[in-house]
């Protein structure tokens, strides 16, 4: 099966699971919502404007919201974009353990109905986040503008990548994805994935950050990223 061919099945797949899954797991956004609403007394779902680059497969991301109000700080490392340690203090009990199940990115259902994400793909930046790249790494940037696969909920990147390795790693990841795609592949990023997302054991930019700050180390491959 070639690539634009694949790519059409993928989106049918997708669009069909999304569904399915949305239904059956209605009881458990309400529930989590429910939760979220009065841990922070605020809308649980949170509406962030990302991409792959500033202009390729930019859209609005659902997420649930698992920090409180808070302003951004000026950014000036690229590090930032793997590690944001500064926001720990804003994520509350329940919100920790949702971004460490994963569980804050249901919400994404929606954008893969609307045809903006897959289950597996590169994963979107924030514009914050993606104009640190694009000033910080340019040619790091260039590739991600190229890339012709939709975002995902989970990756090659998300799966196997590695924070201590920086936007090099990521890159190098997302451009073999791009171009390797296939359901061989797919299969081996999802059956990866699951029993992560049950042990509780993904990496996440902030939770991970702080642990590396405490105590010099950082998670590493096959630890699902959470940013």
């Amino acid at each position: 099966m070639g690539k634009n061919s694949y790519l059409k099945s993928k989106y049918k797949i997708d669009l069909i699971a999304a569904i399915v899954m949305s239904i059956l797991l209605l009881p458990v956004l309400i529930a989590i919502s429910t939760i979220l609403l009065f841990e922070l007394k605020a809308n649980p779902i949170l509406i962030q404007e990302r991409g792959l680059s500033l202009t390729n497969f930019r859209f609005k991301i659902y997420k649930f919201r698992t920090l409180k109000k808070f302003k951004f700080k000026d950014k000036t490392d690229i590090e930032d974009v793997f590690y944001k340690t500064e926001l720990i203090d804003y994520v509350p009990r329940f919100g920790r353990w949702l971004r460490h199940t994963g569980l804050d990115e249901l919400p994404q259902l929606i954008n893969i109905i609307k045809g903006e994400m897959s289950f597996i793909g590169p994963r979107p930046f924030t514009v914050e986040d993606i104009e640190i790249i694009k000033e910080k790494k340019p040619d790091a940037y260039c590739i991600r503008d190229k890339i012709q696969t939709r975002p995902g909920i989970t990756g090659s990147w998300q799966v196997f990548g590695s924070r201590k390795k920086g936007i090099e790693n990521l890159v190098n990841l997302e451009q073999q994805y791009d171009a390797k795609i296939s359901p061989g592949v797919d299969i081996k990023i999802l059956l990866t994935t699951i029993p992560l997302v049950f042990r509780g054991k993904l990496s996440d930019a902030i939770l991970d950050g702080f642990e590396r700050k405490k105590s010099g180390k950082v998670s590493e491959a096959k630890s699902m990223i959470n940013i």
